[in-house]
């Protein structure tokens, strides 16, 4: 293979540096600083950074679609919930009976009261009682106050105890605020009940207070 007369030079002028420099010591070349560097020397192509780039951005797409859907799953048993208690409410209003809300830490259901005391809603198909999505668990604050595990008022005891929230005939009903929390994110939705207003998420509320 014919070689340039520049090409001579640059590689004679590399030697005759390296040959008076052994008169000094050892003189340890890096492979990278040679005129014909090898492969691993070189760095990266702009068609594998190209590949880098994109793989990078399909992760990024794929946590965000996955926290994205999480909060929607979220969000929604919140609104349902919120909409469960307003029609508990309405209930409890047209039938002239005491209803209340009872929950654990990721279950729920509504109770109404009877000559012997409370009992759940069990055959009403749509008060039933409902369970979470998973990893998700409520923080249900009463006058400020968080509600202790051991206060949770929904048990597989036999006797029933009263409900924590009530939901009257006379359309009175318990001030709460109800959180739903992802133990997996930070995700969380506020389900408010300010009397004598509907029971509507915390969201929601500051939205419509916005517009106004």
């Amino acid at each position: 293979m014919p070689i340039s007369a520049t090409g001579i030079l640059s590689s004679n002028i590399f030697f005759e540096k390296y040959l008076s420099s052994t008169h000094r010591g050892v003189v340890k070349v890096s492979p990278c600083r040679l005129p014909y560097m090898p492969r691993s020397c070189k760095g990266f192509t702009l068609l594998e950074l190209m590949v880098v780039l994109l793989i990078i951005g399909i992760t990024l797409t794929f946590i965000t679609f996955s926290v994205s859907t999480r909060e929607d799953e979220i969000g929604m048993e919140a609104r349902r919930l919120a909409a469960l208690i307003n029609l508990a409410k309405d209930e409890a209003i047209l039938n002239t009976k005491e209803y209340g809300w009872s929950f654990t830490e990721n279950e729920y259901g509504f109770v109404q009261f009877v000559e012997d005391g409370w009992e759940e809603l069990e055959d009403d198909e749509v008060l039933r009682r409902r369970k979470l999505p998973d990893g998700v668990s409520f923080e249900v604050y009463l006058e400020g106050e968080r509600v202790a595990q051991e206060d949770f008022s929904l048990t597989e005891n036999e006797e029933m105890q009263p409900p924590r929230i009530y939901l009257l005939s006379s359309g009175e009903y318990t001030p709460f605020s109800i959180v739903l929390a992802d133990q997996y994110s930070d995700i969380k939705f506020t389900v408010l009940g300010v009397p004598p207003g509907k029971i509507t998420l915390a969201e929601d509320l500051a939205e419509t207070e916005e517009e106004e």
